[in-house]
């Protein structure tokens, strides 16, 4: 394969939980591999994850100031390697992009406009969204969704409450057998109702949804992964 030979470094912040941080370093590593041709030591992404434990905003209770500072404050100090890119390994703290985008000369590659991108081109027009109360309550992906004529189905509010739940149960380090089936359940209710694939819109979430199920399924943090890779190595292997 051909070798960046800009070496410019993918910068994620994550910590917004730790365990989702961990997977996208491990997906960018080996997408890299599979899908990038990456085989050598050197034909792989410099890749800096910075994991800042955040004051809690996933619930709706936003610590605004703080958040943003933190991770201002980051942006800055990481500056000096002129990285390629900034990202997050989280979906919620996208509510924040202008804020970021607005102090910083690095881009920001937004995780909900890839998702919505790829959706969009391939015509998916009813999805249904599994993603932590303040995603949903602030509308992150619906507006966007809309404005691209794509049909959005979101669970009710005591189906939310249990993916909250499971979303902080996974950031915790617990996985089980029993929140796998409640997102199933929830799935199929918003399948129901007329969605005709699911979006993971938190990026805990595919830490525990099958990894088969019975309509396509879009993992944010692999979708945002693969368009990282794809600008690291200037390759047309995209959104196949």
């Amino acid at each position: 394969m051909a070798k960046n030979k800009e070496k410019r470094p993918i910068v994620v912040f994550g910590g917004m939980g730790p365990q989702a941080s961990v997977a996208m370093y491990d997906l960018l590593i080996r997408l890299a591999s599979e899908e990038f041709g990456a085989r050598d030591a050197d034909e792989f992404p410099e890749i800096l994850v910075d994991s800042i434990p955040v004051p809690d905003f996933i619930g709706g209770r936003i610590h605004k100031r703080a958040l943003v500072t933190m991770i201002k404050q980051r942006m800055n100090k990481l500056s000096i390697f002129n990285p390629m890119c900034f990202s997050f390994a989280c979906n919620t703290v996208h509510l924040f992009i202008e804020d970021f985008e607005n102090d910083s000369e690095i881009p920001i590659i937004s995780m909900i406009d890839e998702v919505v991108f790829l959706i969009k081109k391939k015509k998916r027009l009813k999805v249904g969204l599994l993603a932590s109360p303040l995603t949903l309550q602030s509308r992150l992906y619906q507006s966007k969704f809309e404005r691209e004529n794509i049909e959005v189905f979101v669970p009710d509010n005591s189906q939310t409450k249990i993916v909250d739940a499971i979303i902080r149960n996974v950031i915790g380090g617990q996985r089980s057998t029993d929140d796998a089936l409640r997102l199933i359940s929830i799935s199929d209710s918003l399948l129901d109702r007329g969605a005709q694939s699911i979006v993971l819109g938190c990026t805990e979430l595919p830490l525990i949804f099958p990894k088969r199920f019975k309509v396509p399924t879009y993992d944010s943090l692999k979708i945002l992964a693969k368009k990282l890779l794809h600008l690291y190595y200037k390759s047309d292997r995209y959104h196949g």
